[in-house]
């Protein structure tokens, strides 16, 4: 909506869009490393201690974006003014 006090309208209620919708419409299921990233094979997956843990990470961070959606967000935003 174009003007003062413009924006945008939604398609589908904002407390169905998910936070993690949002990132991965934009950025094509990005990780927090690129070990675990399925397109990518590394040298060191043999003897990586880590990657498990980067894994776990990603699970979390996976999660905690799905659990918040844009009506949650503007309820959020709202409350700090």
């Amino acid at each position: 909506v174009a003007g003062r006090g413009g924006g945008y309208i939604f398609s589908r209620n904002p407390s169905l869009v998910s936070v993690k919708d949002i990132i991965w419409s934009i950025n094509n299921n990005p990780v927090v490393t690129i070990c675990i990233d399925k397109g990518m094979v590394c040298p060191l997956v043999k003897d990586c201690v880590a990657k498990d843990i980067w894994q776990k990470v990603q699970n979390q961070v996976e999660l905690t974006l799905s659990q918040m959606n844009l009506d949650k967000l503007s309820k959020n935003v709202n409350h700090e003014k």
